[in-house]
């Protein structure tokens, strides 16, 4: 599990997703989100939530501590409580039960503690907050988006993700851009930019960079602040 503490101030983010779940409260301001045309304005006290690939827009100002668990004991507890193994949560959460949990976690000292508070948190949210429908990928380019997840490390070509679908690249391109809302170079872009930060929980960041297919650290250092608001610095 990753936990971050950031305040931002009149932000706001290109279009990205993350690859996990990203799950925040907000201490003070207002997290504004654009999310599946739709726009949503998520205050001080309520919990936020971006499931994985869920292509958004933040802006605004405001102060979170924001989790990103483990994608695979989400989908264990889901199994466990709901008999489902993929699961979406919605993205406004109003929940007086799940904070005291949350709360609970963020003052837990000892890792028993720390995995107690955290499966109470994260169950609370399973039992009471997920949707029941979301939006699916376009049939004819899914195979396109599991060879980019599957080879996002290698230097792949345009021509290559497109001839996954059976597309030629302008059909490709104009199909995946409405799709998602992000061109396929920034989708990959993303892949790698949320690799190189879950390396940075044990590595360097200028290592981190170079395994995620970053040769240049001044590009990596000022895509990653557009992409999450802060440093790889900050971020260690």
């Amino acid at each position: 599990m990753q936990l971050i503490k950031h305040k931002f101030k009149n932000n706001r983010f290109k279009k990205h997703f993350h690859t996990t779940f990203s799950i925040g409260y907000i201490i003070s301001g207002a997290y504004e989100i654009e999310i599946e045309n739709k726009k949503l304005i998520i205050p001080q006290g309520k919990i936020k939530v971006i499931n994985p690939y869920e292509v958004h827009v933040a802006s605004g100002e405001w102060e979170y501590i924001n989790i990103m668990p483990d994608i695979e004991e989400i989908k264990k507890l889901s199994i466990d409580i709901a008999n489902k193994e993929e699961i979406r949560f919605e993205n406004l959460i109003d929940d007086t039960k799940a904070l005291i949990y949350l709360t609970r976690l963020l003052e837990s000292k000892e890792e028993l503690q720390k995995d107690e508070n955290l499966t109470l948190f994260l169950s609370q949210l399973i039992k009471y907050h997920t949707k029941t429908v979301y939006k699916e990928f376009s049939a004819n380019i899914k195979p396109s988006i599991e060879f980019m997840r599957e080879n996002f490390l290698k230097d792949i070509t345009l021509e290559e993700i497109a001839r996954a679908s059976s597309l030629s690249k302008y059909h490709f391109i104009r199909i995946f851009s409405k799709n998602l809302g992000i061109t396929p170079y920034n989708y990959l872009l993303n892949l790698r930019l949320e690799y190189a930060r879950s390396l940075m929980q044990t590595l360097p960041s200028s290592i981190a960079a170079l395994e995620a297919n970053f040769s240049d650290q001044s590009h990596f250092i000022k895509t990653f602040k557009k992409h999450f608001g802060f440093t790889p610095i900050t971020h260690r």
